[in-house]
C-alpha cells in the first residue's frame, strides 16, 4: 500500500533540510512525534518478542517514517533510530535481535542502547503501535 492511497487529500508533506515537514498535518489532523518518554518501562527480557500491531500503515520518507493507525486515525513520526527499529519490527523479531542490529548499525554501547530502546518501547506500547510477546527465555548451553 502507497502513502498516497491512504493519505488525506489536501495534507502534504514537505522536505526541508532533510525532515519531514508536518506543519499542515499537524493542524490538521494532529500528528504526534514520538520521542522519549518522561519514563521508560525496565528494558524487556531480551528473548522478548517485538512486531508492529496490525492494522497498521506506514511509509518510509528518507531517514523518517510515517505510521499511520488506521483504526483511531492518528499519524506517528519516526526519525532515524526509530525509523530503523519499525522497519526491524515489521517481522517479529526479539530485543535481543533489535539490539544486535542497532549497534551493527550505530557506533553505540549495547547498555546505553538498551535503555534507549526501552524508552522508544514505551513510547510505541503506549501509542499501540507495537505488539510485546513475553517468549520462552532460551535453554542455556
Amino acid at each position: 500500500m502507497a502513502l498516497s492511497d491512504i493519505w488525506p487529500k489536501g495534507v502534504e508533506i514537505a522536505i526541508e533540510g532533510g525532515r519531514i515537514a508536518f506543519e499542515s498535518l499537524h493542524r490538521t489532523v494532529g500528528l504526534r512525534v514520538l520521542g522519549p518518554p518522561l519514563r521508560a518501562d525496565p528494558p524487556l527480557p531480551e528473548h522478548t518478542i517485538l512486531s508492529a500491531a496490525p492494522g497498521l500503515a506506514h511509509c518510509f520518507v528518507g531517514d523518517d517514517v510515517v505510521i499511520l493507525d488506521l483504526h483511531k486515525g492518528k499519524y506517528f513520526g519516526l526519525h532515524l533510530v526509530g525509523a530503523r527499529v519499525w522497519a526491524f519490527v515489521q517481522t517479529p523479531l526479539s530485543v535481543a535481535e533489535v539490539l544486535d542490529r542497532l549497534t551493527e548499525e550505530f557506533d553505540v554501547a549495547r547498555d546505553r542502547c538498551a535503555l534507549d530502546l526501552a524508552c522508544l518501547i514505551t513510547s510505541l506500547r503506549e501509542a499501540g503501535l507495537l505488539d510485546v510477546r513475553v517468549a520462552r527465555a532460551a535453554p542455556k548451553a
